[in-house]
């Protein structure tokens, strides 16, 4: 993360960056296919917010969304989920040291 703030600009155009498995590096680098095998520096540069951005972004794919995917979603939560006429936005943050957060109420 940056030492100090600063200013930052609008973020205008956004693309994802997927890698396919056969992008997958064989030197044993870190990283996966969610969420792509990036350099510190890439990892570094994501925190720089610029007007035009290519980040790596997986998306996660089941037989229906929060159902056997590898990050299910308690039936209880998903039984609200469906009760929302739109869109339902669900995300979290994990790695080897975090543990996966059920939504919850307040």
């Amino acid at each position: 993360m940056p030492a100090v703030p600063s200013a930052t600009p609008v973020l205008k155009n956004l693309t994802f960056v997927t890698e396919a498995a056969s992008a997958v590096p064989s030197h044993g680098s870190s990283g996966s296919e969610f969420g792509g095998y990036t350099t510190l520096k890439q990892r570094d540069d994501y925190f720089n917010i610029r007007e035009s951005m290519h980040i790596h972004c997986g998306f996660v794919k089941g037989s229906m969304p929060g159902i056997a995917t590898g990050f299910d979603i308690d039936k209880e939560d998903l039984l609200d989920m469906y009760q929302c006429h739109g869109i339902v936005v669900a995300s979290a943050i994990f790695g080897n040291y975090d543990e996966l957060q059920q939504p919850k109420k307040y």
